[in-house]
């Protein structure tokens, strides 16, 4: 054989091996690690032993440039006229959106749209862990027993069929109104597995919905 027929069987065999190790990737249970709390959220997983953070991302470290390059230029350039800058808007963070959701009291919703895409997948969920504990506030009482009733009509269904299908281990699960207070708060920790394939087929309809 010559040797571009050893080169090509090479190639193939590379190409052949990475397509099984892409496979076994999709179709091997992946642990997800979610928490949320005053602190922010945050968002683990763990596929073939390795943990990867997704959020919060670590920030990267500035490279420091020198000193005396610094004063150097400052001595050569004489010091320019300071222009009023516009303040600039930061961008929102995952955490700052949820907390705003949590405001205006927009979580029943979200769980709404979970409970439609979770009845096709609940057979595919495991959960280690799922705690939620949820204090309804507001400054309406006509309001706090609506949003405390849309939330048990829609996490219950997803609570029982988990529970049905021997998919639920350890559950603590509180939902309260609170006629006392004017805020809406929540505490979750949630570990559950799935395969890479049908979470990557969730999180496509998740996004369709919203």
């Amino acid at each position: 054989m010559t040797p571009l027929w050893w080169i090509l069987i090479g190639i193939g065999g590379l190409i052949g091996l990475v397509l099984l190790l892409l496979a076994a990737i999709l179709f091997t249970r992946t642990a997800v690690m979610v928490r949320y709390n005053e602190e922010g959220i945050r968002f683990k997983i763990r596929v073939i032993g390795i943990p990867i953070t997704l959020y919060p991302r670590k920030e990267k470290k500035k490279k420091e440039k020198s000193k005396n390059k610094k004063e150097a230029s400052k001595k050569e350039k004489p010091p320019a006229k300071q222009e009023k800058e516009a303040p600039k808007q930061k961008k929102k963070s995952l955490t700052d959106e949820l907390k705003h959701s949590l405001k205006e009291a927009r979580l029943s919703d979200y769980i709404e749209i979970l409970r439609t895409i979770l009845s096709d997948f609940v057979g595919k969920f495991g959960f280690e862990r799922l705690i939620l504990h949820i204090s309804v506030g507001g400054d309406d009482a006509m309001k706090i027993a609506m949003t405390y009733g849309r939330l048990n009509a829609a996490l219950h269904p997803i609570l029982g069929a988990l529970a049905a299908a021997d998919k639920l281990d350890k559950c603590d699960v509180q939902i309260t109104p609170d006629f006392t207070s004017e805020e809406f708060r929540a505490e979750g920790d949630a570990v559950f597995s799935v395969r890479l394939w049908h979470g990557l087929h969730c999180i496509l309809k998740l996004i369709q919905k919203l």
